[in-house]
This record gives C-alpha cells, sequence and structure tokens, in this order.
C-alpha cells in the first residue's frame, strides 16, 4: 500500500516571519539590498524574484529554495510517509535563521553566507540541478569574490565558516552523544561515516583550504579592509503563528457558530493561496519611505 505524501507550509514549518506583514518587509528590504549588492551583476531580480526571509528559529543555518511548482512532487514511497516543505510564495526564498544572525558579528560575515545562498541560485539558473559537494565549494569561493566586488571584506569569510563548523562540529557531538544513551551498543557507530561521505557540505578543513586559497589570491587588494557593524534590531520580529493571526485578525472568539464556520473556511482558503508576488512587492512599495521604495519598484514595473 503507498504511504501519503504530507504537503507542510513553509511558513509554519520553518517559523517564518511573514514578508506580507510590516516587519516581514523591512527584514526583505535589508537582505535584498545586500542581495542586489553581492549579485546584482549575476542575477535580473526583476525577471527571477527573490523574497528574503527570517526563520524564528535558533539552528544556525540559512537556506535556498525555488520557486513552487505545483507539477513537481516527491515521488510516493510504499514503506514510508513523506513530508516536504511548500512554497508558499510565487518567487524563490532565500531565509536565514535567528541562530545565524546571532552568530555573526558583522555585515561583512553575513554577507558571505548570502552570498553563498546566492550563488546557488545562479548555479540553479545555469541548470545545474543537484546539490553536490563540488557546488557547495563554488558557493563558498564565488561568495568571496562576491565579497570582494561589492566591497566588503571576504577575510570575514574565512571567521564566518569557522564559527559555523565549529557549531556543526558541537551539534554533531551533542546528536551523537544523544545516539550513545539511547543505544549504546549500536553497531552503526562503528567504522567508516556514512553521514560525512554521503554529506554534500564539505569537511572543515576542505572548506577552510578553499578559502584560504581564495583569500591569498585577493590578499594584496583585501588587506586594508575593515568589516561592516550590523545593526540587528531589524531582526528583532517574533514568529506569530498565521492560524492565530487570522483567526484574531477577523475575532473568531467573538462569532456565531456559523460566523465561526465561515471564518474557518476562509483562513483554510487563505493559507492554501499561494502569495502573489506582485500584489506583495506593490505593497510592500507603498508601505516603503520614499528613499526606499526603488529597491522594489523594478519588480512589477513593465
Amino acid at each position: 500500500m503507498t504511504n501519503r505524501i504530507i504537503e507542510e507550509d513553509l511558513i509554519v514549518t520553518k517559523r517564518i516571519i511573514d514578508p506580507r506583514t510590516e516587519a516581514g518587509q523591512k527584514i526583505h528590504t535589508f537582505l535584498f539590498s545586500r542581495a542586489q549588492a553581492l549579485a546584482g551583476s549575476y542575477i535580473d531580480f526583476s525577471k527571477d524574484p527573490i523574497t528574503f526571509v527570517l526563520s524564528d528559529d535558533d539552528e544556525v543555518n540559512a537556506f535556498f529554495m525555488e520557486r513552487q511548482n505545483p507539477w513537481e512532487r516527491p515521488p510516493r514511497d510504499e514503506y514510508s510517509t513523506i513530508r516536504y516543505p511548500r512554497n508558499p510564495f510565487k518567487t524563490h526564498v532565500i531565509a536565514v535563521t535567528r541562530g545565524l544572525i546571532d552568530m555573526v558579528d558583522n555585515l561583512d560575515e553575513l554577507d558571505f553566507v548570502l552570498g553563498h545562498e546566492l550563488t546557488h541560485c545562479i548555479m540553479k539558473q545555469l541548470q545545474a540541478d543537484r546539490n553536490t559537494k563540488g557546488e557547495e565549494a563554488i558557493a563558498d569561493l564565488h561568495a568571496v569574490d562576491l565579497m570582494y566586488d561589492a566591497g566588503a571584506d571576504p577575510k570575514q569569510a574565512l571567521a564566518m565558516s569557522e564559527k559555523v563548523s565549529a557549531y556543526v562540529q558541537k551539534t554533531k557531538e551533542q546528536r551523537l552523544e544523544q545516539r550513545r544513551k539511547r543505544r549504546r551498543d549500536n553497531e552503526e557507530e562503528q567504522g567508516l561515516d556514512w553521514s560525512a561521505i554521503f554529506d554534500v557540505h564539505m569537511t572543515h578543513a576542505n572548506r577552510k583550504a578553499g578559502l584560504e586559497a581564495s583569500l591569498t589570491r585577493l590578499s594584496h587588494l583585501i588587506d586594508d579592509r575593515m568589516p561592516t557593524m550590523i545593526n540587528k534590531e531589524i531582526f528583532a520580529a517574533e514568529y506569530t503563528d498565521p492560524v492565530e493571526a487570522f483567526l484574531k485578525m477577523h475575532n473568531y472568539a467573538t462569532q456565531k457558530p456559523h460566523g465561526k464556520l465561515k471564518v474557518l473556511i476562509d483562513c483554510i482558503e487563505h493559507l492554501v493561496e499561494p502569495a502573489n508576488a506582485e500584489a506583495f512587492y506593490r505593497n510592500a512599495l507603498n508601505n516603503l519611505p520614499p528613499e526606499d521604495s526603488n529597491d522594489f519598484r523594478f519588480y512589477y514595473e513593465e
């Protein structure tokens, strides 16, 4: 018997600060301005827009998610139920987590992470469909070049890589200890570390060597560059459950039974309907100060 495929909303599963809200639009504007500076020469954002979001998650992470294709779903599995996140926006998405924002000490470290994810986007445009260790290496090295061209301090790429690697190692050790507590005699813990072999991300040593080589190549050009401070106040927004927010907005608690039923139906339709990219950016433009409006204008101009 074939098991189910469960489609989960990205906003809920990753605790995304909804970019359709005022706080979410400010986060998008800030991250998008950095993306323009880093990759504006490589990505035509007017033809291939990206929504930048914050995940209210303590995990240190960032990810790129392609625009949802309604005709593409994971293949069914006869032995397990498959869960996969649905991108509710009609654009690509680049997300950073609160844990990552807490970790960065300057704007240049964040630029390295964004440059890495933007490179994945660029490679998707070049029809590089599968994520591999090679693509991860290219994403790191190209991010260094993007930082240099944007006037950032590429030396911060190595500093950020060191911090992320330390975090990954600590997390791996914690998870390994949890496994050992559950099953001390687990034979799978012996022999080769297959998880490291099949993980598309590089080992810390290889990643560090690649970044050091790239920085050596640019050393005579960047020695005098200093990192730029970052104001994290814009990322202070907290995740709000979209169901609770919708019910509160429509006074669900005070409605009579038939009214409550209508609100619930409207809520379901609201959540399953993909966000309209043009409406999102047009609304964002209307709510931004005049000096910031040009960041959004190109999204829907003919």
